[in-house]
C-alpha cells in the first residue's frame, strides 16, 4: 500500500477550532495591591506581549507617577542593546520629558565639568543621553548640548547636534541662538564626511532659522545623503527672498555636476517669485544637467505645477511651452 503524502487530508475531519481571543479574557491579570520595585515595575513596561498589556500599562503608569525616581533609575539602561528597554525610554521621554530633562541637564554638566569624564559616563552612554534629551524636547540642557558639539567623539557630537535640533527652545534668546548657528557653521565647513552627522546638522538648522546660515545649508544641499540634501533644501524653501538672493548663475552652477544635488537645488528654489523663478530657468538652461532625463521628468511637473498656480498668462504659457517640449522626449505622459 502506498504511503500517503505528507499532510494530506490528515485533519480534514477535525473540527475547525477557534483562536481568535474574545473580548479582554485573553489579557492575564495582575495583583495592583501587591508592592512592586521600579525594576519590576520596569520589566512590565517594556513586554510586548498583547495578553499582558495590562502589566505593560501598569508598569509604564507607576513608572510615570514615579518620575523623580524614574529618571534617575533609568540611567542604568543606557547602554542596553533591548529594543524594548529602549522604546520604553524613549516613550517616557515624552511623558516625563521635564523632570528628565532636568535630571539629565544635571548629570551632562557634571560630565563637562569632569577632569575624568569617563567616571561619570562612557562615551556611549553620553550619546544616549543627548538621544533622549532631544525627545524630551526640554531646553534645560542646550548649554551642556552645545558643548557637547565640541567634543572628538562623532557619536557624541552627532547625538548632541540631532538633540539641539529637537529642543523646544526659547527663540527670543536670539544670543544662544546666534552661538548655535555658529557652531553649525563651523561643523558644516569641517565637512568630516559622515553621513548620519551631515543629516543632523540640516535637521539642527531647521530650529535656528537666520539669513547667516543660508550658505552652509545650500552647502549641505550637495552632501552625497539624501537626507541631507532633502532637509536642507526644505529648510530653505522657508527663508523665502532671503534665499533667493543667493540664486545666480555662479552658484547654481555648483550644483550642476550631479543629478541629485541639482535635483535638490529645484526642490529648493519651487516657491520661488515668478520672474525670479523664470531668470533661473533661463540660466539653468545653460547648463548640461539640465538635460539630463531625470532631471527634465522632475522639471516638467515643477513647470507645470508653476503654470498652473500663475494668474500671469504669459507666464504661464512659457513655462507649459518648456514642459511641453521636454515632454516630446518621453512616451508617458508627466502630470
Amino acid at each position: 500500500c502506498a504511503l500517503p503524502i505528507w499532510g494530506v487530508m490528515f485533519d480534514f475531519y477535525q473540527t475547525d477550532q477557534s483562536f481568535t481571543p474574545s473580548g479582554s479574557n485573553f489579557k492575564v491579570p495582575l495583583d495592583s495591591l501587591k508592592k512592586y520595585t521600579e525594576e519590576e515595575y520596569f520589566v512590565m513596561a517594556k513586554t510586548i506581549e498583547p495578553r499582558f498589556s495590562l502589566w505593560q500599562e501598569y508598569g509604564f503608569r507607576k513608572l510615570v507617577e514615579d518620575s523623580i525616581n524614574t529618571s534617575e533609575f533609568i540611567l542604568k539602561y543606557l547602554e542596553t542593546d533591548d529594543h524594548r528597554a529602549g522604546l520604553v525610554l524613549r516613550n517616557l521621554a515624552f511623558k516625563i520629558g521635564y523632570t528628565m530633562g532636568n535630571l539629565f541637564s544635571q548629570k551632562l554638566k557634571l560630565y563637562n565639568v569632569s577632569m575624568q569624564p569617563s567616571s561619570v559616563f562612557n562615551e556611549n552612554e553620553v550619546a544616549y543621553i543627548c538621544y533622549l534629551f532631544g525627545e524630551t524636547g526640554n531646553p534645560a540642557g542646550q548649554e551642556e548640548l552645545l558643548d557637547l558639539t565640541y567634543s572628538d567623539n562623532i557619536r557624541i557630537r552627532t547625538a548632541a547636534v540631532n538633540a539641539l535640533g529637537k529642543i523646544k527652545r526659547d527663540t527670543a534668546d536670539i544670543v544662544f541662538g546666534e552661538r548655535v548657528s555658529k557652531r553649525l557653521s563651523e561643523l558644516v565647513k569641517e565637512n568630516n564626511g559622515s553621513k548620519i552627522f551631515q543629516k543632523d546638522l540640516a535637521f539642527a538648522f531647521t530650529n535656528y532659522r537666520m539669513a547667516s546660515n543660508i550658505a552652509e545649508i545650500m552647502e549641505l544641499m550637495k552632501s552625497n545623503y539624501f537626507g541631507a540634501r532633502f532637509l536642507a533644501a526644505e529648510d530653505l524653501n522657508s527663508y523665502g527672498n532671503d534665499y533667493y538672493e543667493f540664486i545666480n548663475i555662479q552658484s547654481s552652477e555648483d550644483f550642476s555636476q550631479n543629478r541629485a544635488v541639482f535635483h535638490s537645488l529645484l526642490t529648493s528654489v519651487r516657491n520661488m517669485p515668478e520672474e525670479k523663478f523664470e531668470s533661473f530657468i533661463n540660466f539653468s538652461s545653460g547648463f548640461g544637467i539640465f538635460y539630463d532625463d531625470g532631471i527634465q521628468l522632475y522639471l516638467i511637473e515643477l513647470l507645470n505645477k508653476k503654470a498652473a498656480e500663475s494668474d500671469n498668462e504669459g507666464f504661464k504659457s512659457r513655462m507649459s511651452d518648456i514642459a511641453n517640449g521636454f515632454q516630446k522626449s518621453f512616451p508617458l505622459k508627466v502630470k
